[in-house]
């Protein structure tokens, strides 16, 4: 549990109990694969079984082949989102990192689609998402697709490429 003792009171406070309320209140009403697997790496200093059960449940908002959606309710499908699948691998190695819990990537978790897997094929296929042709741009980038990585991104159909995540 991360803690800490500073000379100043102010600086305790906000990093001992603030930071703390702060990703607990954000994650009650949060329901988006990218939102919630940033606040589960938060949560890993001061609640590990709800950062777990945070991230199962982004992983159960992965399609099969490895994309995920940006929120759950309500889908917004067909929009194609790149950066969700891409906190998922985060979300899941820093839990393995904080945890050394590598029996959790043996887990089964069901896609959103249907079928299930481990969590280790559920990161292999996000990865292998990103290795699709069309996730590319005329120069060998990855393409920006629907609020990647921020929502005001919104280039859904066009030629933007980034390199946020290669």
């Amino acid at each position: 549990r991360l803690h800490t003792k500073c000379p100043e009171p102010q600086f305790n406070r906000i990093l001992n109990y603030w930071a703390e309320h702060q990703v607990s209140y954000c994650a009650l009403g949060k329901k988006a694969v990218r939102d919630n697997a940033q606040l589960a790496m938060a949560m890993l200093n001061f609640n590990l079984p709800l950062a777990k059960k945070t991230i199962d449940e982004c992983l159960a908002h992965e399609y099969s082949d490895g994309h995920s959606v940006l929120t759950w309710y309500p889908y917004l499908e067909p929009n194609i989102y790149s950066d969700p699948s891409m906190w998922l691998i985060l979300a899941v190695c820093e839990y393995v990192k904080e945890t050394g819990d590598t029996k959790y990537l043996h887990k089964q978790i069901a896609y959103l689609d249907g079928g299930k897997d481990s969590v280790y094929e559920h990161l292999k296929k996000a990865v292998a998402w990103y290795d699709l042709p069309e996730n590319y741009g005329e120069h060998g980038l990855p393409r920006i697709h629907h609020a990647d990585w921020n929502d005001a991104l919104d280039m859904a159909g066009e030629r933007g490429e980034s390199v946020a995540f290669t």
